[in-house]
């Protein structure tokens, strides 16, 4: 599909970067804990006529049931952060920037809103499984970036794995160990992470 690129004139005495949007969420019951659900997500990076418009877009479906005494969920997801990518002709250049706040929609150097930042498409599916004490994550994402991406500039194919486990020892206490390996067009990356987080009432 064929792309343009975002021009932003400055406005003198703008005071933010102000987006807006829209999400839903239908959830079926089936009864003995199980559902099945389709959910969808629609972000207007720019505004007209005093509505969100240039749409960054999420969709997704996931199931949740049983498993022995755990629950599970399972899900896919599809994430378009490129403007207007998901319901027309995409917008390159203009997703999670602004042009008086020239680092972005950023928090030292990382997006706040999709992790893998302005102009990509990725599809997720994953596993999230909850057994009192102990719950663990598991997904696998691929997908690809535009040149212009924020993340990975000169475009390419992205693809990654994570999984976590973490273990309550008591409803104020979590130890948790993060295993992440993600692929983009200048390196393979592959971290470990352990934690300990404590809640204080």
């Amino acid at each position: 599909m064929p792309a343009r690129a975002f021009r932003s004139q400055p406005t003198a005495g703008e005071p933010g970067n102000g987006l807006a949007g829209f999400d839903a969420r239908y959830t079926l019951d089936l009864g003995a804990v199980r559902t099945v659900s389709i959910y969808g997500q629609g972000i207007g990076e720019d505004e007209s006529g005093h509505w969100p418009s240039h749409y960054l877009a999420t969709f997704g479906a996931d199931t949740a049931f049983r498993l022995g005494a755990a629950t599970m969920r399972v899900f896919a997801e599809r994430a378009d952060t490129t403007m207007n990518g998901a319901f027309g002709t995409p917008i390159l250049g203009g997703a999670y920037r602004h042009h008086i706040y020239t680092d972005g929609y950023t928090q030292q150097g990382d997006p706040l809103g999709h992790p893998a930042g302005g102009d990509v498409r990725l599809t997720s599916i994953g596993a999230i499984v909850d057994a009192g004490a102990w719950s663990g994550t598991m997904m696998i994402h691929r997908g690809d970036a535009y040149v212009t991406s924020q993340l990975y500039p000169g475009g390419g194919r992205l693809s990654g794995e994570d999984a976590e486990v973490a273990w309550h020892r008591d409803p104020s206490s979590r130890i948790g160990l993060q295993l992440t390996r993600w692929r983009d067009p200048f390196a393979t990356r592959t971290r470990a992470q352990l934690s300990w987080r404590r809640t204080f009432h």
